[in-house]
């Protein structure tokens, strides 16, 4: 899937940049692939907005909220999620923080330099937060490497531990006390103490390829998957299994969930846009 799924989103992606050049419309556009969504505590949306290096924010009426743009240390941005704090962590897959991939932090929207982590990260894919202060970092689709973010200022030391939870690993979600990762057939979940501890028996499983995961503040788990559909599951009931929730027109490449607004956001790299759904599955709008 690695060379399937976003190798092709960025060949393709290039291929649009190109086309958009050409068109006085793009300029309209601020949204250039974007990929991992996030959002705060107030309902604004996170994009990460890779191919324009900056990460956009808009508000819950669906506004870009132009002066909150970050620009200062992203390079290749491909996930955003924010910390029990409240502090953003950005997930960067260029080279521009010294190192083949960085994660930053930003607090109140400004760059933390020392907050910069670089030790075990190479091409990071996704990012995403327990609720615990613990920072979960996909590299490369090969592994997770996790932070405390709480020690995140001792440049050798933040890292706690590095997983392989599956080979390859094509998405990761935390949230409620709960890990979850895709290996591109079942989507896995397991108590987020196990990553720590190192000892775990296999955990709840669920048939979804899993190209982009999020956890919403009730526990619930929602993949985004190739054939492009998006399914819901609640891992902390291991009996309560959801099921298709969205048929999308597009291949999902990032998910994040709102649950107190009912509002599911779906970034489509390809067609530049994020489309907006209902938790029930019913399609809102689209943000261009």
């Amino acid at each position: 899937m690695k060379t399937t799924v976003r190798s092709i989103v960025r060949i393709a992606g290039t291929l649009l940049a190109l086309f958009a050049f050409a068109s006085a419309s793009f300029a309209a556009n601020p949204l250039s692939y974007p990929w991992g969504l996030a959002l705060d505590s107030n309902g604004n949306l996170y994009v990460a907005n890779a191919n324009a290096n900056n990460i956009l924010v808009f508000s819950p009426g669906y506004q870009l909220q132009t002066a909150m743009t970050i620009t200062q240390g992203i390079s290749l941005p491909s996930g955003v999620a924010f910390d029990p704090l409240g502090h953003l962590w950005v997930a960067n897959s260029g080279s521009a923080n010294g190192a083949v991939g960085s994660v930053t932090e930003y607090i109140n929207g400004v760059f933390n330099p020392s907050g910069t982590i670089t030790n075990g990260i190479f091409d990071p894919t996704a990012i995403a937060s327990d609720g615990l202060g613990n920072i979960y970092v996909l590299n490369d689709y090969s592994n997770v490497t996790i932070y405390d973010t709480t020690v995140a200022f001792a440049p050798s030391s933040n890292l706690l531990t590095t997983t392989t939870p599956s080979n390859p690993v094509y998405a990761i979600a935390a949230g409620q006390g709960t890990f979850s990762w895709s290996d591109g057939i079942h989507v896995i979940f397991l108590p987020a103490t196990c990553n720590l501890q190192g000892s775990c028996t296999l955990g709840v499983m669920m048939p979804s390829s899993g190209i982009a995961l999020a956890s919403d503040s009730q526990g619930n788990v929602y993949s985004a998957n190739l054939d492009r559909t998006v399914t819901w599951n609640l891992p902390i009931y291991p009996g309560v299994q959801g099921g298709r929730l969205i048929q999308l027109s597009f291949l999902p490449s990032g998910i994040a969930v709102d649950a107190s607004r009912g509002r599911i956001y779906i970034s489509d790299a390809l067609g530049n846009a994020i489309w907006v759904y209902t938790t029930t599955g019913t399609f809102l709008r689209t943000i261009r």
